[in-house]
């Protein structure tokens, strides 16, 4: 598929907004949205260049309010739009893979549960590395390869074929065809060398993404007496990453 296609293609799948907001309440992606805002809770963010890469409606911005300047970026206009944050939040429509920022220049970067949708995850994240300053650091939360997601992506693939796009978003909701699931290699691969990369695997239950499931608690439940099991931390199906220059270099 050309990257044009791809692009509109992710664009279509969040034009239904109903569907959208479906999804950002289910319980499991709430319980996440709280780990993220905690993990960004400890930073400070006060005087600093902030960018949120595939913002959606941005459930973030209160960690990150005190920063200097802060820049919001979708592909989804309408989504960038439904954003509640103040007249000086820059909100751009653009491409996270073709960052219209000089080399150097952001503070943070934050991408929450994007990255897997970009046509060219390693050059997303190439983007990301070129924008962060020399004290600038990356927070990533991303869908893990090594899980019970590459089942249920192989799962989505054979539906794309039996019942095609409209069957599959009946059965999951809002989801694009082509999305993926992310590597720590695939992120070592570009931050490596001059930055240290920190990394951990949570929620290593997940149930199928199936609506019939989308008020469900069990996976929460379930999921605070896996995560403090270590074996388990290795097929988390979430990867959370900090990535920072090594100080020592």
């Amino acid at each position: 598929m050309k990257r044009s296609e791809r692009l509109k293609e992710e664009i279509e799948a969040f034009e239904d907004v109903a569907s959208y907001e479906e999804h950002i309440q289910k319980p499991l992606h709430q319980a996440v949205v709280h780990d993220f805002e905690t993990l960004l809770s400890k930073e400070d963010f006060s005087g600093k260049q902030i960018l949120e890469v595939g913002c959606g409606t941005s459930p973030f911005f209160s960690c990150y309010r005190k920063a200097s300047e802060i820049f919001l970026i979708d592909l989804n206009e309408r989504l960038l739009k439904r954003t509640s944050v103040p007249s000086h939040v820059r909100r751009i429509v653009a491409d996270g893979s073709r960052l219209c920022f000089r080399n150097g220049s952001m503070d943070a970067v934050i991408l929450f549960g994007v990255l897997h949708h970009f046509p060219d995850q390693r050059a997303g994240l190439e983007e990301v590395k070129r924008v962060l300053s020399r004290e600038g650091k990356l927070f990533l939360v991303e869908p893990h390869t090594r899980s019970l997601n590459s089942f249920y992506r192989f799962l989505r693939l054979v539906g794309l074929r039996v019942i095609g796009k409209r069957g599959v978003k009946a059965l999951i909701g809002c989801f694009s065809p082509e999305e993926g699931t992310i590597s720590l290699r695939t992120v070592c691969s570009v931050f490596r060398n001059e930055f240290c990369i920190s990394a951990r695997t949570l929620y290593p239950f997940r149930l199928p993404p199936f609506r019939l499931f989308k008020k469900t608690t069990l996976e929460i439940s379930l999921n605070r007496f896996l995560n403090a099991f270590p074996p388990t931390a290795f097929f988390g199906t979430l990867l959370f990453v900090i990535v920072e220059r090594n100080k020592n270099r």
